[in-house]
């Protein structure tokens, strides 16, 4: 990708650069800011509790069903305080679900 852009500014100038990264990656970044995507919830939560209350998210996961059919539910606490509940065919999909909720309560409460 890197080589392609450097292709586009080497044969067409920076402007030419800018238009092709831009009408790539404007579409994502506004996704991004929207809070729609592929966002990384649990580092988004880590980064905002430890900036604004000093401290790390802790996740208790419980698991249940057969192993073909498994579920799981995170919870995420920080300070004691339960602030989200998640769900998911994984580990990884029920924290990240935790994770949305809790970062969203914290924003909401006036971080970030």
């Amino acid at each position: 990708m890197e080589a392609v852009f450097g292709a586009v500014y080497l044969d067409r100038g920076i402007d030419a650069a800018r238009q092709v990264i831009e009408g790539l990656f404007r579409p994502r970044i506004e996704a991004y800011v929207r809070g729609e995507g592929d966002r990384d919830y649990k580092t988004s939560l880590q980064e905002l509790a430890a900036q604004d209350l000093g401290r790390l998210p802790e996740y208790r996961v419980e698991e249940r069903g057969p192993d073909h059919e498994k579920e799981f539910t995170a919870t995420v606490y920080l300070a004691g305080r339960e602030l989200g509940r998640g769900t998911g065919r994984s580990k990884k999909e029920a924290e990240q679900g935790a994770a949305r909720e809790a970062h969203g309560r914290l924003a909401s409460e006036g971080g970030e």
